[in-house]
């Protein structure tokens, strides 16, 4: 009796003992994982209050035992690249959003983390536009998840172009012209705004939109090297036309104090009726809540075409990526699946403006019944995508060749041959 009451008594403590452990170790195992997300447009209205907001209060349902942090990151693509670089190693952010720029340049540092395997598993991956899967896959691997694809066009102010019995232009002499027109006798608006800040991103995407209606290709891979592929002529038109808009007649097409200005100001400033002109993307539909009339009022045009050139705008093709050094890359993964999934990319798109990479939320009907949609997507054919190489110092050369001109430091001729040289010392450097 007592030998059976001795394993009764230790069958009763084995059970209480693995009960209280086993379910400890299962909760353990449940616990919930906090991801870090940085999105530069989860900063800016209406994105914050209607897209970030239902981001936070859905993914954890979405995604099992993880949530994200509300802290979403620098408020300037710089400065998120340049601090991205700095603590990738820390595992913080586990996700980021970026530029197709910044792709191959985190990709050499080795900072972020090939997707291609978690793709080919994903029964989602037919949806996704070719063209924006390929921009990402560098050196036969997939480096980012697409979640935007848009074209840069010529946005107008049609009652304003109306007025002085134009056209949307369709050459860059007939853009300058009228654009010095709409300044010279137009109060308090000037012709048109291009963007000219150092270190914003808009300025390279506007001279490279420029540009490719001269030549598809700024640089060309000979072998295992890249070699820039732009002649000096090139170079020279595409600076004689910021030179023109600054220094244009019989008004400057351009207001000069404005020299300088970045994309956020530059949008405002066209919705509060400063610019008749502004080469932008489908993002400006976001205003329409805001500005309403101004955006009714608005035109949309293919970018004029210079001399010899032919109907070419760059695309933006924009990812999301994972850190290499995440220390939840399964979790992480998980999310990016969410962030790039058919419903919360259809709320993105639209709250945004920007055109879907996938088939199926391109099949939406209010994507496929929208005018705004409707005019970008007609144009993504004339769009092109820049080449796969590491675009931080071109970039920075391209920016100043531009400051060279507009502040009168150099002519065109002189700019366009100073930055062919600097583009070919990167090239020669092996920094590309």
């Amino acid at each position: 009796m007592k030998q059976q009451r001795w394993l009764y008594i230790s069958a009763i403590c084995i059970l209480m003992f693995v009960m209280l452990f086993g379910f400890s170790m299962f909760s353990f195992g449940k616990e919930k994982v906090e991801l870090s997300f940085w999105n530069w447009p989860f900063h800016v209205e209406p994105m914050r209050s209607e897209v970030a907001t239902h981001f936070l209060k859905n993914v954890s349902k979405a995604v099992p035992n993880v949530t994200v942090a509300d802290d979403f990151g620098p408020t300037t693509y710089d400065e998120l690249r340049r601090k991205f670089i700095l603590q990738a190693k820390t595992g913080k952010p586990d996700i980021i959003e970026g530029l197709l720029e910044n792709v191959v340049a985190y990709k050499r540092l080795g900072l972020i983390k090939p997707v291609t395997k978690e793709f080919a598993a994903w029964s989602d991956k037919g949806y996704f536009l070719k063209p924006a899967i390929d921009a990402l896959t560098v050196d036969g691997e997939l480096w980012g998840i697409p979640y935007v694809v848009n074209v840069r066009l010529l946005l107008y102010r049609k009652s304003i172009l109306a007025k002085y019995g134009f056209e949307p232009p369709k050459t860059w002499d007939e853009f300058v012209k009228m654009a010095a027109t709409i300044s010279k006798n137009e109060p308090g608006m000037h012709g048109f705004s291009f963007t000219s800040e150092k270190g914003e991103p808009r300025v390279f995407q506007e001279f490279i939109a420029w540009y490719y209606q001269l030549n598809d290709k700024l640089f060309r891979k000979e072998g295992k090297k890249w070699v820039v592929n732009a002649t000096p002529e090139q170079l020279e038109k595409v600076l004689s036309l910021y030179h023109d808009l600054v220094f244009s007649s019989p008004a400057p097409a351009v207001n000069p104090e404005e020299r300088g200005i970045g994309g956020g100001a530059q949008d405002v400033g066209y919705v509060k009726g400063k610019y008749a002109m502004v080469v932008a993307g489908p993002w400006m539909v976001g205003y329409g809540k805001d500005y309403p009339k101004v955006m009714e009022d608005t035109g949309i045009a293919p970018l004029p075409v210079a001399p010899g050139g032919k109907q070419r705008t760059f695309m933006e093709v924009k990812p999301i990526m994972i850190n290499k050094y995440t220390k939840n890359p399964d979790q992480a993964w998980n999310v990016v699946k969410y962030i790039t999934s058919r419903d919360f990319m259809a709320l993105e798109n639209s709250v945004e403006g920007a055109n879907p990479p996938r088939t199926d939320v391109a099949a939406l009907p209010h994507f496929r019944n929208d005018k705004w949609q409707k005019a970008f997507v007609g144009q993504l054919n004339t769009g092109v995508v820049i080449e796969p190489l590491t675009w931080e110092l071109p970039q920075r050369d391209i920016m100043e060749a531009v400051q060279k001109v507009i502040y009168n430091q150099a002519t065109p001729k002189e700019a366009a041959k100073w930055l062919y040289n600097q583009l070919s010392l990167r090239a020669k450097s092996g920094a590309l």
